[in-house]
Parts: structure tokens; sequence; C-alpha cells
């Protein structure tokens, strides 16, 4: 069983990325209003005082915060993928068991790191 957390935490990142791109697909509105709520409330962008230049500011902040949670889902699946195949790589190894262990505690701890 101590040797199979490493992979664990592989699967639940890949799992956890996976839902989260399904909470994407499902109800995308909800990120984007959540978004836009959370810029009403930021104060630089509320002391602009021209109306056409606070939209296009709340605009592009909304788009550049809209890519930052894709990335988020891009990352989570992608590392957490990378992480199961260097840990079976590691499993392969004709290398000490004690140090492959090690290893791929490393691993999946830097997976989430």
């Amino acid at each position: 069983m101590f040797k199979k957390i490493p992979f664990l935490l592989a699967i639940l990142g890949i799992v956890g990325g996976v839902f989260i791109a399904i909470l994407f697909a499902v109800n995308e509105e909800m990120f984007e209003n959540r978004i836009h709520a959370g810029l009403e409330k930021n104060e630089k962008i509320q002391q602009i005082q021209d109306p056409a230049k606070r939209a296009e500011k709340t605009k592009s902040e909304a788009d550049k915060n809209w890519r930052y949670y894709q990335r988020f889902h891009f990352h989570a699946t992608g590392i957490s993928a990378m992480m199961l195949g260097l840990l079976l790589f590691l499993r392969r190894l004709k290398a000490p068991p004690r140090l492959t262990t090690i290893a791929s505690y490393a691993v999946a701890l830097g997976g989430f790191a």
C-alpha cells in the first residue's frame, strides 16, 4: 500500500483536472459572473472615471482571469498525467526499491506543489 500512494495522488490529480473541465463545460457562466463580480469590487478599476475605459479595463482583466482558470485546468491535468508517466517509469527501473519509493513520493508531491 505504501508504494501505491504516489499513484493514487497522480490519479487524483487527473480526476481533479477532468472534474474542473466538466465544471467549466456545465457552468461556464458561473465562473465568468464570479470574475466580473470580483472586478466590480476592485478599487483600482472602480477609480477609473471614464466609463468606456473602465469597461475596457474590466473586459481585459476578465479575459485574463478566465484564461488563468483555463490554465489551472490544463496544468492540473497535464502535470498529473506526466507525473503518472514518471511513476510508471520509476516502477520499471532496476534501482534499489527504497530509492525508487523515495523518488516516487518526490514526484507525486512535486506534482502538487
